[in-house]
């Protein structure tokens, strides 16, 4: 009977300590994985920004006034197709990023384009129609 008792007890402790063990696991390289990831994406984001700004920069040196401006204005869409907050976002950045809408929504307003690209141009009227966001 003693043996049956402690082959239970080192079962339910061998289970308890495996499972604390596989959690403790699991979220370090969950989190280590997602943050990798993040930082990953963040990363080639600002190396695409600063190329993009380098060759507007170029553009402007060289007097390219309309190659500039078409490429900022694909910059402009790609950056607004991208702003999709959800619901982890925090007052004030939805702030910034409701604020950022209307001023896009009123330059565009102001000076209207139509797109080379149609899909994106429809993407960019969705983000339009969907803010604010709260």
């Amino acid at each position: 009977m003693a043996s049956k008792m402690s082959v239970a007890i080192i079962s339910v402790i061998s289970f308890f300590v495996g499972g604390l063990i596989g959690t403790a696991v699991g979220g370090y390289y969950g989190v280590e994985l997602t943050t990798a990831d993040f930082g990953n994406r963040w990363l080639s984001e600002q190396a695409n920004d600063i190329d993009s700004r380098i060759s507007n920069l170029i553009n402007m040196r060289e007097n390219r006034q309309d190659e500039n401006l078409e490429a900022m204005e694909r910059q402009l869409e790609d950056d607004l197709i991208s702003i999709e907050p959800d619901h982890r976002i925090k007052p004030p950045t939805l702030d910034a990023i409701n604020a950022v809408i209307q001023k896009a929504k009123e330059y565009r307003a102001a000076y209207p384009r139509t797109s080379s690209r149609p899909a994106i141009e429809r993407m960019v009227e969705a983000v339009f129609n969907q803010a604010p966001y709260k």
